[in-house]
């Protein structure tokens, strides 16, 4: 009876070391796939506007006296474009980065959904203009949700810059909210191109930073979505998306009423 007790320990002991090694495994290679999508973007992401900067403010200083001030004008707007996009895609690196090594925590407050959601639509509405797109809020005035102000605004505004960048011209997107009393439901819909069921399913994996052109040709870093994933799972909410081709998206993420 003795020996039987203790080859059954040793046989648990055993498999609970195998399960360990297993978690440790998968989670080495999920730092690898972090660290290799990371080089990734700094290889290439970054490397593509920091060349046209470079490229077109030699150009200037080089042909300076030779060139009219209309050929200037048009280099040094690509050139403030390109910083731009620089600079944002910096921002969500770090952003990122804080959320993968755990220097980012979440500090619940209450806070007014529709307001927030508002003023972010003014935020993004000369976008918006561009596809003479018009954006509902149909989020209850008086909603107040317990969840952080700045990890929540960068979700909403990583989703409603994505319906913008896949909605067509003269479409419309709705953002609105449902309350119950586990958790708060908020829904950014559009009715653009839409994505296929490979896409949905691959949507939030890490490795999946390829970003499609908008329907207007944008371009995107493809760590948007991936950021919003990370933020909703460090408040416990859950994000899901809705998608067919033809017939646009609905992101959807949950914040627990706290």
């Amino acid at each position: 009876l003795t020996l039987f007790v203790v080859t059954f320990m040793d046989i648990t002991h055993r498999k609970e070391n195998e399960k360990k090694l297993l978690n440790y495994n998968t989670e080495l290679k999920k730092l690898n796939t972090d660290k290799d999508n990371f080089i990734r973007i700094l290889a290439h992401d970054l490397k593509n506007p920091l060349n046209s900067i470079i490229g077109f403010s030699e150009f200037i200083l080089t042909n300076f006296d030779n060139i009219d001030l209309e050929t200037i004008k048009e280099y040094t707007t690509i050139i403030n474009e390109s910083s731009v996009k620089t600079y944002e895609l910096m921002e969500e690196i770090l952003l990122w980065l804080k959320v993968q090594y755990g220097k980012l925590n979440a500090n619940p407050m209450d806070i007014g959904l529709y307001q927030i959601t508002d003023g972010i639509i003014s935020i993004l509405k000369p976008s918006a203009n561009d596809k003479l797109l018009i954006i509902e809020n149909n989020i209850p005035e008086d909603l107040i949700i317990k969840a952080d102000l700045n990890m929540t605004k960068s979700i909403i505004i990583n989703l409603i810059s994505n319906a913008i960048k896949y909605s067509l011209v003269s479409g419309r997107i709705i953002i609105s909210a449902e309350k119950s009393d586990r958790d708060t439901k908020i829904i950014i819909q559009d009715f653009g191109i839409g994505m296929s069921e490979k896409e949905v399913e691959e949507i939030f994996h890490s490795n999946n930073t390829q970003s499609k052109d908008g329907t207007m040709g944008e371009k995107g870093t493809g760590f948007g979505l991936l950021i919003c994933y990370e933020l909703v799972i460090k408040q416990e909410g859950k994000i899901w998306v809705e998608s067919k081709e033809g017939e646009g998206s609905k992101f959807i993420f949950t914040l627990p009423n706290l």
